[in-house]
């Protein structure tokens, strides 16, 4: 029988995050589950949501706008 999986995708208020067996909720950044190192708890099960997740992902966030470059658009068709 194959192992258990560390994390489970679960939707919690269309949501997507990633669970743990304990009932912690974590963030979905990609199918690529979740390491000790790399996860954000934003919640659990019992308590839902945590009402600071944008707190806990200004990381990410600061991180993705500072990695974003301008880049050349096509001129519009007339």
């Amino acid at each position: 029988m194959p192992p258990t999986p560390l994390y489970q995708r679960v939707m919690v208020r269309n949501v997507p995050c990633w669970k743990d067996v304990a009932g912690n909720l974590y963030y979905y950044e990609s199918n690529t589950m979740p390491t000790e190192e790399n996860r954000i708890q934003i919640g659990s099960e019992v308590d839902g949501i945590y009402p600071d997740w944008t707190q806990r992902l200004e990381p990410l966030l600061v991180a993705y706008r500072a990695s974003q470059k301008a880049r050349a658009r096509a001129p519009a068709k007339n």
